[in-house]
Formats: structure tokens, sequence, C-alpha cells
């Protein structure tokens, strides 16, 4: 067998994607999201990755959802948006994209901001209604100490309405040391595609890494079609960045992989469970318990709680009783503690008991976004 026989039957490096959830598979909190100009106008729904539009459109709505037609060999999900009422038309300060954010820790290979800076390369699967040219930047806000807020930008083109096609933009390395990312566990970069983008953000060439100014935000964008077009629709998957010039095929991982690396950012207790954890009654009205996450979250999350607090019961002697109080504390990035208020009087103190659904939705979401 020839060396190049050999090397095409090798498969490329495990880990190149810095994309989590490039297939779109994870969707902890659900698979439709409802936004408007006038309601939710910024938001997650599948895991990592968040539609965001402006406050001033004047009629625009539409709906981000998951959807199951995704290309064959490549993920069986998408993500997808469908607009309901249409922007009459773009402002020069309207817009409106789809962004993942990557942890700056996880940038380092780049090499951005030195000698050794590398091209990077972004593919994904792509699907509109609506034909034309649309653009991507890569964004990294870091301004601390000498580094700067810097931006580059590049589009692509959908040239089949209403087919999956593979798109491949290559940015170039920058080595200016202002470039630099801070070795934390903040944000590092915004890959970030445009839907909408009005004059005011297109004005200025940013084809190559430089300081960041509005006018580069969407250089090269020029179809805002799925915004002005009532039921017009635009999705994508199968999303990889990676370092280097060579688009490699699109790296699978098991969706455990997937779903453990979300939850580094995203955690869901699910609604309805019949035991959310076990607590002890130090009073005759106030139980304490302790939860820990199935990962590690990025720093110290924020705990809600969906429901009221009589959506939850605690099960005590024999006996339930319905709260009158919840509430997390001693909140880190493993676990936190969770404090149940039963009304006083109504549970024995010193015996375990555990917490539970009462009634309607209950579930806890333990949110460590960047």
């Amino acid at each position: 067998m020839t060396r190049a026989r050999q090397n095409a039957n090798i498969s490329p490096a495990v880990g190149r994607n810095m994309v989590i959830n490039g297939s779109m598979n994870v969707a902890q909190r659900g698979t439709s999201l409802t936004m408007a100009h006038d309601g939710v106008q910024s938001g997650y729904l599948l895991d990592r990755f968040a539609f965001a539009m402006g406050s001033n459109q004047d009629t625009f709505d539409g709906a981000y959802s998951q959807a199951s037609d995704g290309p064959d060999g490549v993920s069986a999900n998408s993500i997808l948006w469908t607009t309901g009422t249409a922007e009459a038309a773009i402002a020069a300060t309207e817009i409106m994209y789809l962004v993942q954010t990557i942890e700056a820790q996880n940038c380092h290979r780049l090499g951005l901001g030195t000698s050794v800076s590398q091209q990077i390369t972004l593919t994904f699967y792509v699907k509109s209604s609506i034909t034309g040219t649309y653009g991507v930047n890569v964004y990294k806000p870091d301004a601390a100490g000498d580094l700067t807020a810097s931006i580059v930008t590049g589009t692509y083109t959908i040239s089949s309405a209403n087919t999956w096609e593979r798109k491949t933009i290559t940015f170039p390395s920058g080595t200016a040391a202002a470039l630099g990312i801070t070795y934390d566990n903040g944000v590092g970069l915004h890959i970030t595609w445009h839907l909408a983008a009005g004059s005011n953000y297109t004005a200025t060439d940013g084809t190559s890494w430089g300081d960041y100014a509005a006018g580069k935000w969407a250089y090269g964008h020029a179809q805002n079609g799925v915004v002005t077009t009532a039921s017009a629709t635009w999705g994508i998957t199968g999303v990889q960045l990676e370092v280097g010039k060579v688009a490699t095929p699109f790296e699978h991982r098991s969706y455990g992989e997937e779903l453990a690396a979300c939850q580094r950012y995203f955690e869901r207790i699910e609604d309805n469970k019949d035991m959310i954890c076990v607590c002890t009654s130090f009073t005759t009205q106030a139980a304490y318990g302790s939860i820990d996450y199935k990962v590690e979250k990025r720093t110290s999350p924020e705990i809600t709680f969906t429901g009221g607090a009589s959506n939850y019961r605690y099960r005590n002697a024999g006996n339930n009783t319905t709260l009158v109080g919840i509430g997390a504390t001693s909140i880190n990035s493993q676990n936190f503690r969770i404090d149940v208020d039963c009304g006083a009087g109504n549970i024995t103190a010193g015996q375990s008991g555990w917490l539970s659904e009462n009634t309607g939705a209950t579930g806890i979401s333990i949110d460590a976004e960047l």
C-alpha cells in the first residue's frame, strides 16, 4: 500500500473542532423559542447557540427551533429560524444574528496575537429560503491591559433555495500583540452569523484582523431577506471551527460527549422529578440539601427555579408538605445548597426527607453561560 493510500485512510485528529454542539443535537432548554421586537429579543435554545436582534425593530418576530432535517451523514438536527411578521426594511441601526461564544482558555491553540498565529477555518451547512450573500465574523472582545477588542469578517453565498449547502470560510492569522486573548474562563471569541445588518454595520472593510469598529461588524453582508420576508427560513448545522486553512470533515462526537461539554455552561434538572434531592430537617420549618452538578461549571452559576414554592413539596416523616419558600445558597462551580421552607411546625427536626414536584411545572436551571 502506498503512503498516499495509507494517509487517505487516517482519520483527522480528534478534538479539532472548537465549536460545542455543532451538530445541534443538545437542546436542554427545549425545542422552540418565540422571539419578537417587543418581547424576547435574545436568548439560547439549542445549547451554546443564541439568537439576538436589535431592540429597535418595528414589527419583526419569529421562532427559533430545533429542526430534524439535517443533511445526510452530518447530523439529524439543525437550528431553524422562521420569520413570522417581517420587518418592512432594515434601518441603518438594525441587526439580527446567531452567535456561539468560545471560552478564552479554549482559544490558546490559535496563537492569536503571537508570532505563531494560525489561520482558522469555519465550515458549516446552511439552508435558507432566501438566496444571496451573508456575512460572518469572528469577534474578540477582550480589551484588558494592552489588548484591544478585535474583529475579522467573511462572507458566504447561498446559491440554491431550501437546499443544504456546505460553506467554508478561512480567516487570516493575526500576529499583532493587541489581538491576544487572556487565558481564563471568560469570553474568548464570538462566531457570528448575520441575518440582517443595517448600513452602520457594513461600511468598513474587516477582512483582516484589526481593532473593532461598528462598521466592520457585518462587512460584506448583503442579504437581509430572511428578516424582511414573512415565513422565510434559515437553518444551520455541522458547524466546525479549526486551526489551519484546510477544511476537514465534520467531527462527529457522541451525544454524551457533547452533552457534557454543554453542561459546563448550562445544566437543567428536569421538570416533574419525583425526587430532586435528599434534604435534612434542621428545624420544624427549615430543611437543607445539596445538589452536585453533573459537570463542574465554568464559574459560579445563576440558579433559577421553575414555578413558585407551592409547586414543590417536601416528604418527611411520612407527610407531604407544600413549600412556602425555596432558594439556593452557597453557590459555587461544583454544587449549591438548596433551602426549603415548609412553614412553621410542619416538619420534624433531625429527620431526613426529599424534595419533589408537588403540582405544575418544576425544575432547576443552572446557568454559567459566557
